[in-house]
């Protein structure tokens, strides 16, 4: 819950002293100009590690916070950040925060895109509040305005199954065609499109699924869990379920991810990966997997951004600026630091293997384990 809503904050509380000693008319007008700050209780975020916020997003924006704007976050313990922009996506690179009024989450997330783990970073307790104070209203308008989109749960606004489930086969470099395959969560119905994707991953003869973002006991629990798909190949031990966050540079998920990529080259069925929606977990790992198999730069991009376009309608002939800046802030994050480059470089083939062995090196695989894993993708030798 929102616990007050102020004007002030404690290091204003000198400056509340002259106001009391001004006329009425010049105090009226002093408080008008003031800043803008409300105070919510600090709630912990189970699956991501963010703070959320004690409000509704729709509450939060009555407050008068809007996407765009840029606020300082106060926790009662201390910690205290500034320039942070409110969004209604993750549009800041990995590592950033933001403060994310995310479509379909009950409260403001007060987060590290990709990273998480504010909770636990920012030090916060239960029983913390969170002060939050306008700095600028709509100084991230034009990136929100660039990347801001919105994509339907309904299956009648979509051209296909397909495109709905944003289901498609991995193509990229010596990939073996027919074997790898990615999309929306079959059992997760959150979004409205397990049931199609359960379908779709039959019909695909998936033999082995890579769920990203549910552990065992996650995926089973799920009402559509039962007659699935997922559940015969769960129950003949032919599921991985790594519950991973989308914090794709922690050491653990990369350890996790090495686990499961061993249990995946155990057996040589089609394969299926996938998180909630197929978008940002499922879209690094695919990335790391293609780039093993030798796929450019432009394979890379071309795979990742299939999904803006399929969800959102973002591609490069009908809207190039909001293309590009997905681009930019998504796909270029991770195909950069993967490939270990500054900004705007040219990136090679090699650049993106080499980076992939190092990820995969730094969970604890050996050469010989990933020189097997690039056979397992490919059907031959790097």
């Amino acid at each position: 819950m929102r616990k007050c809503i102020s004007f002030f904050r404690r290091s204003f509380l000198p400056v509340l002293l002259v106001l009391m000693l001004l006329p009425a008319a010049c105090l009226s007008a002093a408080v008008e100009d003031l800043p803008l700050a409300v105070t919510y209780d600090a709630l912990e975020d189970p699956e991501f590690g963010a703070v959320f916020f004690g409000c509704t997003p729709a509450e939060f924006t009555a407050d008068g916070f809007m996407p765009g704007d840029s606020c300082s976050v106060a926790l009662s313990n201390g910690f205290v950040l500034d320039d942070v922009p409110v969004y209604t996506g993750y549009y800041t690179k990995t590592d950033c925060p933001a403060i994310v009024l995310y479509p379909g989450y009950a409260h403001p997330a007060f987060t590290y895109v990709n990273t998480g783990d504010m909770w636990t970073r920012s030090g916060t307790a239960a029983g913390d509040t969170v002060t939050v104070t306008l700095l600028e209203a709509g100084r991230y308008l034009t990136v929100e305005e660039s990347l801001s989109a919105v994509y339907s749960n309904d299956r009648d606004t979509y051209a296909s199954d397909i495109v709905f489930s944003n289901f498609r086969q991995l193509s990229g470099g010596r990939l073996r065609a027919g074997m790898f395959y990615r999309g929306a969560s079959p059992v997760d119905d959150r979004n409205s499109r397990a049931a199609i994707t359960d379908s779709l991953i039959r019909e695909a003869g998936i033999g082995f699924i890579l769920d990203l973002a549910d552990t065992s006991e996650k995926a089973a629990a799920y009402p559509l869990f039962a007659g699935s798909r997922f559940e015969e190949l769960y129950s003949e031990g032919s599921a991985a379920c790594l519950g991973l966050t989308a914090a794709y540079r922690d050491p653990d998920y990369a350890a996790a991810l090495a686990d499961g990529l061993r249990a995946m080259m155990k057996q040589d069925r089609p394969v299926y990966i996938h998180c909630t929606e197929g978008k940002d977990r499922t879209g690094f790992v695919c990335i790391l997997l293609e780039a093993l198999a030798g796929a450019t730069r432009e394979e890379l991009e071309r795979d990742y951004m299939i999904t803006y376009d399929n969800y959102y309608g973002i591609n490069a002939a009908d809207t190039p600026e909001k293309y590009a800046a997905n681009v930019q802030v998504r796909f270029l994050d991770m195909a950069e630091w993967l490939a270990g480059v500054p900004e705007g470089t040219d990136i090679s083939v090699q650049m993106l293997e080499e980076g992939a062995r190092g990820y995969l090196r730094n969970t604890g695989m050996t050469d010989d384990e990933i020189d097997s894993l690039i056979l397992y993708l490919t059907g031959s030798a790097s």
